[in-house]
């Protein structure tokens, strides 16, 4: 794809999952791929794996919950590539619990890596942007940030909670940056199966870590295919782009129903 083409394109979370497929997707349409994560060696084998096959593929090490972190990544992609010309901000930590039983040291390390990490990384790159006078910011939330069905609520609200922050944070981008040139996105993707949904733990009950994974398994897409369908569709100069079939009909009954919580939004006309 000629949008992407000799584009330097930083991905957070880029070690498995979502994300890596991200990657791999970015690298097919001919960017330059920098993968970060706090795992390495699954990075460091795809971004090998990428070179073989004549991509440009690198893989930094990256906790973006850490200011040193970060900004150590920054130096060095700034060094030996340059500034991004797209962040593709990924990265991501779930926790189980609600308000009757959430932890709040897990509820704030999913702000820290989910909010915060995205913040971190954007901050560390936006001089550079700034003075170039162009960028695109690409920011994964969920529709669980706005409609989330009742078991999701009840049991992820730390998750919730980040995804709703993650809206509300790249309008505030958006508002600000566009006047500068750089464009921000906010992507809402399908419900997709990746292995650490096998890793699900936190205050919840063992009983939903059990079967939200099963329900995954089952539902969920293949990260490839979710992947593929994110980085055909988007456009940097649309705030919103959703790859969840019914979600923008979601939406539109969430306000006519003044957005009530106890309201069946998954079983509306609408979708």
């Amino acid at each position: 794809m000629k949008i992407y083409q000799n584009k330097i394109v930083l991905i957070t979370g880029a070690a498995r999952g979502i994300g890596q497929a991200i990657a791999l997707e970015f690298a097919t349409a001919g960017a330059i791929v920098v993968m970060a994560d706090v795992q390495n060696e699954p990075q460091e084998a795809v971004a090998a794996q990428l070179r073989n096959e004549g991509h440009k593929a690198f893989a930094f090490h990256c906790d973006v919950a850490n200011d040193d972190s970060v900004s150590a990544l920054g130096s060095a992609v700034l060094e030996k590539l340059g500034c991004p010309d797209i962040i593709y901000n990924n990265a991501v930590l779930v926790r189980t619990g609600g308000v009757l039983n959430a932890d709040l040291n897990a509820v704030r390390k999913e702000l820290d890596v989910n909010v915060l990490g995205y913040l971190r990384i954007v901050q560390q790159f936006l001089p550079q942007m700034v003075l170039r006078g162009s960028g695109w910011i690409i920011n994964t939330a969920s529709p669980n940030a706005f409609v989330p069905p009742p078991i999701v609520a009840e049991n992820l609200m730390g998750y919730c909670i980040s995804k709703a922050a993650e809206v509300s944070m790249s309008h505030c981008m958006s508002v600000s940056l566009k006047p500068k040139g750089i464009n921000v996105s906010v992507v809402f993707p399908d419900i997709t199966y990746t292995d650490s949904v096998k890793e699900l733990h936190g205050s919840a009950s063992n009983n939903f870590n059990t079967d939200f994974a099963s329900f995954i398994t089952n539902e969920g897409r293949p990260a490839t295919e979710v992947a593929a369908r994110i980085v055909k569709g988007l456009d940097p100069n649309k705030f919103f782009f959703s790859v969840y079939n019914g979600f923008e009909g979601m939406l539109k009954t969430w306000a006519s129903q003044k957005m009530d919580p106890g309201f069946n939004y998954l079983a509306s006309s609408a979708l």
